[in-house]
C-alpha cells in the first residue's frame, strides 16, 4: 500500500468550525429526526509512515445538541436521554486505526455515552490536505458512520 505523505504526520486539531457530528434517528417509528452536536473538539495524532501508530480523541459537549427544536433538545438533555447535567460529554478514543486503501481507514475505538463505553468502528477517508498559509496546513476528511445504539435508561 502506498505510504501517506510524511507532511501529514503530527498533531492535528479538529476545527470545530468545519466539523459536523450529525445523527439521524427514528421518532415514534414514523419519521426521522436529524440533528447535530455543535460543540466538538479533538486531536488526531497522525503517523503517516505507519498509520497504525496514529490516534484520535474526540469530545462532544452534550449540551450542544441541536435538532432544530428547542423543546426536543431540552428533553434530549434530560435524564430520559443523555442526562447532560451528570454526563456532559460524549467521548471517542481510538484503540486502533487500520489503513484499508491509500486514503481510507477504519478507526476502531471506544465511544462513551452516559458512562457506558462500547467499542465501535468508524470508516474514515481523507480527501487530501493543503497549505493555507506558511506554517499552517489543513486536512479534509469525510467520516460517515452508522451507529446502532441502545439504552437501558
Amino acid at each position: 500500500m502506498p505510504e501517506l505523505s510524511p507532511d501529514l504526520s503530527g498533531e492535528w486539531r479538529i476545527d470545530p468550525n468545519h466539523t459536523r457530528i450529525g445523527f439521524s434517528t427514528r421518532h415514534a417509528m414514523v419519521t426521522k429526526v436529524r440533528g447535530a452536536f455543535n460543540d466538538v473538539e479533538g486531536i488526531i495524532n497522525a503517523d503517516a509512515g505507519n498509520p497504525a501508530n496514529s490516534s484520535v480523541r474526540v469530545t462532544i459537549k452534550v449540551a450542544s445538541i441541536d435538532t432544530r427544536s428547542a423543546q426536543r433538545d431540552e428533553h434530549l438533555r434530560t435524564n430520559d436521554f443523555f442526562d447532560a447535567p451528570n454526563y456532559p460529554e460524549i467521548t471517542f478514543v481510538s484503540s486502533r486505526i487500520d489503513q484499508i486503501e491509500e486514503m481510507n481507514f477504519i478507526v476502531i475505538g471506544n465511544l462513551t455515552i452516559r458512562g457506558v463505553t462500547q467499542e465501535i468502528s468508524l470508516p474514515s477517508s481523507s480527501s487530501g490536505w493543503s497549505g493555507t498559509r506558511p506554517g499552517r496546513c489543513v486536512r479534509g476528511s469525510r467520516d460517515p458512520a452508522a451507529l446502532t445504539a441502545s439504552s437501558s435508561a
